[in-house]
């Protein structure tokens, strides 16, 4: 009886199941694998800095040190003491003072990046000047190239690769920083380019750097082959962040004995652009980037705090240095204030149109059609930004600039009254836009209101730049605006002379608007810089903006663009249909209110404890709006829209073409 219960038992007692067994297996294998790659990564962390030491005791003259690989006998010790050295910043300074071969005066930061510099090319490796935009990279590099020509006795060949508008900096900054050494420009055009390039190959040089942009040495990267560099400078270093574009790949090529690459924006949208970077710098270690992208993962570095995260500094350490702002006193602090505003009656009457597709367009034989929307996306960000960028929808009720340019839009309504109060309080503004449209749009209103202004674009000569940058920055000038294209006007752009920067839209990067706002906030400024950026509530603008604050997140977290996606667009778009009008409409009282009350916490406001005047922290106005019930006359709207359309596309008097016939 006994055995018959001892059976039964046996037999109803639960046993694991085939299914559990297997997940079992699995957790034991994810589990398994993981330790392996805490194990590899170790393993690069300990085989990068013994390959550092094992360089640093055996020094070996102009050695081609970016892809030797390490000695198995390195010693871990000394691989362990260069890492302090780096991460404390103790090595044995070169420099305390400005080099003697330096005409100029260089700041304390700028000779410990000099000091950096000459530590990571002695051990033998290569890394990333990740200053902050505006603390002078380029002359702590140049003062690199000044060490290696003194010190080091070479003359030669260096290399400086750069985007094509800062070309004519960097040959002036190596003449007036750097006299001793002659510089070529390495770009050219027709007939002048064969002559350029029969420079660079002469064995009998009568020049030290080769001084090039990323087009010019990309598409002739086998002439540049042929040219032995004992040391490189890679400028704005971010735009070879995709390792399968062409530049990275003709770099590959060359033959580059140690380099350092510039740029103030490391990280734009992935932790794998990182990888391309330091593959294209160390591509001995960093050769795998499944491991790195499946140890570094963007959920979790976004978290200063989190175990990957701190481990992915540690690794960092020796090969980037990033200061900010904050280690130079003498410039003045910049403030953010981020105003968020609703819309007008007129944008919600054409974001409703555009939903239902009902926009029409002039055929060349004078008939009206219905108007083929391709990217509907794109035309919701126009209309927020001025409904002006729809065909049609700009009345023509005059040839000329009217009070409409800024009553249809809640942007313009909020600026006007910006430009306004920074008028009278003798500020100097820069205006960024993603859009030429919007630049035409803001000429027209600026000539109505009578403000003096500089334009700068795409399409703006190099001669052009200069002379307008001379302009806006001399003391006696009348010009109280420049706009600019974000996309041409946040590279070798210096404009200190403005102390106000607005952003009327935004980019999909925010990388890209740091650097503008940057054209500002530099050395050479003397006020204290306050950056304006434009909302509207319940738009794309919005739902945009919190995308661009993630990628912001994930840089101050590793460090300190990529498209959306389509689920990302469509969400925004939804956002938008769902949300503009749950706001209400702007209310001209309210924002007169918040901007008086902002201006003077600008001018009043004084600090207890730094005893400073003005705002201090980065902040946002929400501004209330007034009540307002959808009221859609379909039908009125269709004569209006045909109206508008036949309008659009006749002779504007006095106004800039929105659109082409």
């Amino acid at each position: 009886m006994f055995g018959l219960k001892k059976l039964i038992k046996k037999c109803i007692s639960p046993s694991p199941s085939p299914v559990d067994k297997n997940d079992e297996e699995k957790e034991a294998f994810r589990k398994l694998l993981e330790r392996k790659k805490l194990l590899q990564l170790e393993a690069l962390e300990m085989k990068l800095a013994a390959f550092a030491g094992f360089n640093r005791n055996n020094p070996i003259k102009y050695q081609y040190l970016t892809r030797k690989k390490p000695s198995k006998k390195s010693n871990v010790t000394n691989s362990e003491d260069f890492r302090d050295e780096i991460n404390n910043n103790t090595q044995v300074k070169e420099f305390c003072e400005t080099p003697s071969f330096i005409k100029g005066t260089m700041f304390d930061y700028q000779i410990d990046g000099l000091n950096w510099m000459i530590s990571l090319h002695r051990n033998g490796l290569n890394g990333i000047l990740a200053d902050e935009m505006g603390l002078g990279k380029t002359i702590q590099s140049i003062s690199m190239l000044g060490y290696l020509m003194n010190k080091c006795q070479m003359k030669g060949p260096f290399l400086v690769i750069a985007p094509l508008t800062t070309l004519e900096n960097w040959i002036r900054e190596i003449t007036t920083f750097l006299p001793s050494a002659k510089a070529l420009r390495a770009h050219a055009l027709g007939d002048e380019k064969i002559e350029v390039l029969q420079k660079l190959k002469n064995p009998k040089r009568s020049w030290h750097v080769a001084v090039t942009s990323y087009q010019f040495f990309t598409n002739h990267k086998y002439h540049f082959q042929k040219v032995n560099f004992y040391y490189a400078i890679i400028d704005e270093g971010h735009i070879a962040k995709n390792e399968n574009t062409r530049f990275p790949k003709a770099l590959k090529l060359c033959n580059i004995q140690s380099m350092i690459m510039l740029t103030g924006t490391p990280v734009h949208n992935n932790l794998h652009e990182l990888w391309a970077l330091l593959n294209l710098l160390m591509p001995l270690f960093f050769n795998n980037a499944l491991s790195f992208d499946s140890w570094f993962k963007v959920e979790d570095c976004v978290d200063p705090t989190h175990e990957q995260t701190i481990r992915l500094h540690n690794l960092l350490k020796p090969l980037m240095l990033r200061r900010t702002k904050d280690v130079v006193t003498a410039i003045p602090s910049k403030v953010r204030v981020n105003i968020y505003v609703p819309p007008t009656e007129q944008m919600c009457i054409w974001s409703h149109k555009l939903a239902n597709n009902n926009i029409m367009k002039v055929n060349p034989d004078g008939s009206l059609s219905q108007l083929y929307i391709g990217n509907v996306f794109m035309q919701f960000r126009k209309m927020v930004q001025h409904p002006f960028l729809i065909p049609g929808g700009e009345p023509e009720t005059s040839n000329f600039v009217t009070n409409d340019i800024v009553e249809h839009s809640a942007k313009m309504i909020v600026l006007d009254k910006l430009l306004s109060r920074l008028h009278k309080r003798g500020s100097k503004v820069l205006i960024f836009s993603q859009f030429v449209l919007v630049l035409d749009v803001l000429m027209d209103y600026l000539d109505w209101r009578g403000y003096k202004y500089c334009t700068l674009h795409g399409k703006t000569t190099y001669e052009e730049r200069g002379t307008y940058m001379e302009e806006f920055n001399r003391p006696d000038s009348d010009k109280f605006i420049f706009l600019l294209s974000t996309r041409a006007g946040g590279l070798g752009i210096n404009l200190v002379a403005a102390d106000t920067v607005i952003f009327y839209d935004m980019d999909f990067n925010p990388q890209l608007d740091y650097q503008a706002e940057d054209r500002a906030h530099r050395i050479g400024q003397r006020k204290k810089v306050h950056v304006f950026r434009l909302l509207v509530r319940g738009s794309i603008d919005e739902l945009l903006f919190k995308y661009a604050e993630r990628k912001r997140l994930l840089d101050e977290s590793v460090i300190k663009r990529s498209t959306l996606s389509k689920h990302a667009i469509q969400e925004a778009f939804e956002f938008q249909l769902t949300s503009l009008t749950s706001n209400g409409l702007i209310d001209k009282v309210a924002v007169d209110r918040e901007l008086d009350e902002l201006f003077e916490q600008m001018n009043t406001q004084i600090d207890p404890v730094t005893k400073l005047r003005g705002l201090q922290e980065d902040c946002s106005i929400i501004l209330p709006g007034i009540a307002w019930k959808p009221r859609f006359d379909v039908e009125t709207e269709e004569k209006n829209s045909r109206k508008r359309a036949n309008n659009s596309v006749s002779p504007i008097l006095g106004k800039r073409r929105r659109f082409n016939p």
